[in-house]
């Protein structure tokens, strides 16, 4: 089976009824192939009217639900040692996911963008390039729409520019991008997998299709490039410390690319709009992915110079009594906050704390000593505080933490949510999160 086609067997069972699961399930209806949805939770009185009219399974998991189909079909929140999942291995039925599932219908190459910490800006980045350079190339994947969304309404696409989570690569059987990049690897998702190689395993089955004629990107300050020595695809690499043979790199306060041995200086970095040395990585990768897909320097120094950068990221939210308030909700581990704040000299009061996923909370504190008040949240809140000694004090919600920093705060300092943590033991998401102190932020302005 390649790339754009799908043979038409018996029928798909989804299991999760999510917005990925729902995003497959439309687009399958569309190829005019079968499908049936399956969710434990959600009664089908819950689906969008598009789609009520699908067979529909409720309830916990029976082995007739097996019975037509010649595919399951996995949401990315649904682990694949389900007991449907574990009943279809041995039935001898295929078991894929939601952007495996998609591949094999796009009609575009795709490039994907995989690693623990800035995938998100790094693929909107990418494709920002390419569409100012003139290509239609919509981002989607674990960032906002599913990929199966990108690939039955964006028939007409260049590119798909895709985020790949480790979910998503656990049901990876013909996924091939055309370019891909794994942009760090840190621990992450250890309530998920057996142990910190197990998820790097995980990540890196993202890669193990492409050939010689396709394209890879990686840090060249990161010694991960050794994990993929024998990926036969030709390399572009990134960098915040040194010139690089192919890619982009930053010198004397300045972004730079090479490619085919011609080296060009893009813009210098003070005319970049993202806040935060991490994200200076993040566009030297997205460089690096769009150089073999011919995006020049105009076209990334136009993006780069206007784009403000993605909510919950190192949001800005204005200023209150001097002190300038970001939103870095989005930096659920440990080293997502290390990078969102390490690169920054002026003092801080940082709001952290939430479900830990088994962060190192004393490396932390000792990497980041510009942290003059730490306030603790959520369950993790007080393991924070221990951490940050006598620069900490636990205060539970988000409204009384940002209370004592406005009080305890002096102008010119800047307040940071990076929480370190997950969102799930307060917010639903880190969404609700980083919406939840925006919005107590602005009614405070007003």
């Amino acid at each position: 089976m390649q790339n754009g086609k799908r043979d038409n067997g018996k029928g798909t069972l989804i299991i999760g009824a999510g917005l990925s699961g729902l995003a497959l399930a439309r687009l399958l209806c569309s190829r005019g192939l079968p499908v049936i949805l399956a969710d434990a939770s959600k009664p089908q009185t819950d689906l969008p009217e598009d789609l009520q009219r699908l067979p529909y399974r409720h309830g916990p998991f029976r082995d007739e639900w097996l019975e037509g189909i010649d595919c399951l079909a996995l949401s990315p929140g649904v682990p694949p040692t389900v007991p449907a999942a574990v009943a279809a291995r041995k039935a001898g039925i295929r078991v894929s996911g939601e952007v495996e599932e998609a591949f094999r219908l796009a009609g575009a190459p795709v490039i994907a963008i995989t690693g623990t910490n800035g995938k998100s800006t790094t693929t909107t980045l990418i494709s920002l390039f390419l569409e100012a350079q003139g290509f239609n190339a919509p981002a989607g994947g674990n960032l906002g729409r599913p990929f199966s969304e990108l690939v039955e309404q964006e028939p007409a696409a260049d590119f798909y520019v895709v985020e790949i989570s480790s979910f998503q690569c656990e049901t990876f059987a013909t996924f091939r991008p055309y370019c891909a990049g794994l942009l760090n690897l840190t621990p992450d998702h250890l309530d998920r997998y057996h142990d910190l190689e197990d998820y790097f395993r995980t990540k890196l089955r993202l890669f193990e299709r492409m050939g010689a004629g396709d394209h890879l990107f990686l840090p060249a300050d990161d010694d991960i490039a050794g994990r993929l020595e024998s990926c036969p695809a030709s390399r572009y690499a990134f960098s915040l410390e040194s010139p690089v043979t192919s890619g982009a790199w930053l010198a004397d306060a300045a972004l730079h690319y090479r490619h085919d041995e011609r080296s060009e200086t893009i813009l210098p970095v003070a005319e970049i709009r993202l806040v935060g040395r991490h994200n200076v990585a993040n566009a030297l990768a997205a460089i690096a992915a769009t150089i073999p897909c011919g995006v020049g320097p105009a076209a990334i120094a136009q993006v780069l110079r206007s784009f403000p950068g993605l909510p919950h990221r190192m949001e800005d939210l204005g200023e209150l009594h001097g002190i300038r308030c970001y939103n870095d909700s989005k930096a659920t581990n440990v080293e997502a906050t290390l990078a969102s704040l390490g690169g920054l000299t002026e003092p801080l009061l940082l709001i952290a704390g939430g479900k830990d996923k088994g962060g190192d909370f004393e490396l932390m504190a000792r990497e980041l000593p510009q942290v003059r008040r730490l306030y603790g949240i959520g369950e993790a809140g007080p393991d924070i505080v221990r951490a940050f000694g006598a620069r900490g004090v636990v205060k539970g919600e988000m409204k009384t933490a940002l209370d004592a920093a406005l009080e305890e705060g002096r102008a010119g300092e800047l307040l940071i949510l990076s929480p370190a943590c997950a969102s799930y033991d307060q917010y639903r998401n880190f969404e609700k999160r980083g919406d939840h102190l925006r919005n107590l932020i602005e009614e405070m302005q007003c």
